[in-house]
């Protein structure tokens, strides 16, 4: 069995239900039936849905899904972060409703930091109610291209597209430093579309701070001791994090193709997996593709 750990599904923009004034998709709506048809295009089992960006923090397409097939579809709420109190709100009913099975904060460059004790609440929720919660990396800010030479242009939107994943190393050292996973030891943390390539030295190098000038925080042991207790990361395609899968831990990774982003891999997945996962035992493949999504959204794998 294969699970997508990372696909998103939205309806059309109409006046009725009208998009936030933002990016708009790369193709026509996507819901569950037209999604099934495209996994069997693409060998894949189930999914976990991830509401889009471009759908603001509406839920209703990835519930209709899961609702239908509750086997096939993990569904993730989209709680807003420009309110702590409407996110908790929102938790709470997602929580009584029980059939979404994961929380995606609504990641944006203009939040809090993630080691503001504004969060606090969050967290203490969340935690309560046994969902994981999944913060969707972004990137860094864009200039406006429309000012800039062609070719300038072009290096700008390459530096921003080719440094995109590793901006989400900042939320998972802000979230580990403040001790958020120290304090709820239940939470599961979830970095998006993240890659993790760059993880191993992120993990190394905040090992290296604690212990050399940063042990007045509220951590009892290493920092990448955390992450290997309550974190994950979704990725696409990173040859170099497969290679050092040893250091990220085999427990901690969950593939996904990203649908339907120009930087996915559908449906050519099979193809990937085979590629990059071919040569690993066939109990660490299974774990990447399988077990660990599974075992996170409570899929019978």
């Amino acid at each position: 069995m294969i699970v997508d750990a990372q696909v998103h599904v939205w309806a059309a923009n109409t006046p009725e239900r009208p998009w936030p004034a933002r990016a708009e998709p790369h193709r026509a709506p996507l819901g569950k039936d037209e999604l099934s048809s495209e996994m069997a295009k693409a060998g894949v089992d189930r999914a976990v849905l991830v509401p889009p960006s471009w759908e603001g923090d509406r839920n209703d397409v990835a519930l209709a899904a899961a609702q239908a097939h509750p086997d096939r579809y993990a569904g993730l709420a989209s709680i807003p972060s420009h309110d702590i109190g409407a996110a908790v709100a929102e938790i709470q009913r997602v929580a009584k409703d029980g059939v979404l099975r994961g929380l995606d904060i609504a990641n944006r460059p203009d939040i809090p930091p993630f080691w503001d004790p504004c969060w606090n609440p969050l967290w203490e929720i969340a935690e309560e109610a046994k969902l994981p919660v999944h913060l969707h990396t972004i990137g860094g800010t864009l200039p406006d291209l429309r000012k800039l030479e062609h070719k300038v242009g072009r290096a700008a939107f390459a530096t921003t597209i080719s440094s995109f994943q590793m901006y989400m190393s900042i939320p998972l050292m802000a979230i580990i430093f403040a001790g958020v996973l120290e304090h709820h030891p239940a939470l599961r943390m979830v970095i998006g579309e993240s890659g993790i390539g760059w993880i191993p030295y992120i993990l190394d190098h905040m090992d290296l701070e604690w212990e050399d000038q940063f042990k007045d925080l509220d951590l009892k042991m290493k920092p990448s001791d955390y992450w290997r207790r309550q974190c994950y990361a979704t990725y696409q395609s990173d040859r170099i994090g497969i290679k050092l899968l040893d250091e990220i831990g085999e427990d901690n990774i969950m593939w996904g193709s990203d649908f339907p982003h120009p930087d996915g891999i559908w449906p050519d997945s099979q193809e990937y997996i085979q590629r990059e996962l071919g040569h690993l035992p066939p109990a660490t493949r299974h774990k990447i593709v399988c077990g660990n999504a599974a075992r996170l959204y409570g899929f019978v794998a």
